[in-house]
């Protein structure tokens, strides 16, 4: 439970304490690449990162700045596509050491909220939301300290860059 004498635990600009007993976390204040359908405000706080289309067959590959993916999930009218957006949400995005993803950056917040964190990341493409669950188990970057953002393929999606 936050109160006020812990509050500053939860640090991110974008939580306020609505009363002296908790506190409430409202979205950040960007995601990378703002979905212009406005399906990221249907299914939360999302990041997209461009890619190229390399191929489909069962999964459709893609580069993401210089390296490869195979995604299983991926929209049917990619078929023929040069160019695709890869969706993330929060809990598919993974904190490395720097220059092991995709995009680095650096970790502005982190939120603990017992069974996982959230840790705001900013980078050149605006700030990004990365869960970190089960954080016991895994490294865990402090705030001020520089990171690489990658995805779980098997967790993400890939759309048509078109219609994002």
């Amino acid at each position: 439970m936050v109160t006020s004498s812990n509050l500053s635990a939860v640090s991110h600009p974008a939580c306020s304490a609505t009363t002296t007993s908790f506190a409430s976390v409202r979205a950040p204040l960007a995601t990378a690449f703002q979905h212009r359908t406005g399906v990221a405000g249907f299914i939360g706080k999302v990041a997209f990162f461009p890619a190229a289309v390399i191929g489909i067959d069962e999964a459709c590959t893609v580069e993401v700045r210089g390296k490869t993916f195979a995604l299983p999930r991926f929209s049917e009218r990619l078929r023929g596509a040069e160019r695709a957006l890869v969706m993330c949400r929060p809990e598919s995005l993974t904190l490395l050491p720097p220059g092991e993803g995709i995009l680095d950056g650096r970790v502005t917040t982190n939120v603990y909220l017992g069974h996982s964190i959230e840790s705001f990341v900013s980078t050149d493409m605006g700030e990004i939301l990365v869960q970190v669950d089960n954080p016991d188990a895994r490294r865990v970057f402090g705030e001020g300290e520089a990171v690489s953002i990658s995805f779980i393929p098997e967790l993400t999606k890939a759309l048509p860059e078109a219609e994002a």
